[in-house]
């Protein structure tokens, strides 16, 4: 079998991930991965390893509706990655809707995604969308 490259592993995430294969999420997150969300955002905080990875996507489903992102630029290599989106979101408790983007650093290593951590370009509105 041939071993993927650290771009590969990420392009198999973001598929998984679009695909709601939390099988294949699991496969790709290192043991001991980390996701640090702002502390402006309703879901802040830390999340560690699978578990923590799928209790972030929980509140972020109890926060959203209709969450479409758009990569617009993905770019990186030896392990570190820039990913650029756009992202829709639709607040459950306020019904309004926001168009916002985000920057995330990834860093992938031995075919294992370490760590993720995301730049909201606009913390304040996120907040205030909730709110």
């Amino acid at each position: 079998m041939t071993k993927r490259t650290d771009r590969e592993t990420l392009e198999a995430f973001f598929a998984a991930f679009k695909a709601q294969d939390t099988a294949t999420m699991e496969a790709l997150l290192a043991s001991d991965f980390v996701i640090r969300e702002s502390a402006g955002l309703p879901y802040a905080g830390v999340y560690k390893g699978f578990a923590g990875w799928m209790e972030l996507l929980g509140r972020i489903a109890a926060t959203w509706t209709g969450i479409t992102p758009t990569i617009r630029h993905f770019i990186g290599d030896d392990g570190h990655f820039a990913v650029m989106m756009d992202l829709a979101l639709t607040s459950k408790s306020t019904g309004r809707t926001l168009e916002t983007s985000v920057f995330e650093l990834w860093t992938v290593d031995a075919g294992k995604i370490k760590e993720v951590q995301p730049f909201y370009w606009d913390t304040k509105a996120v907040a205030a969308l909730v709110a």
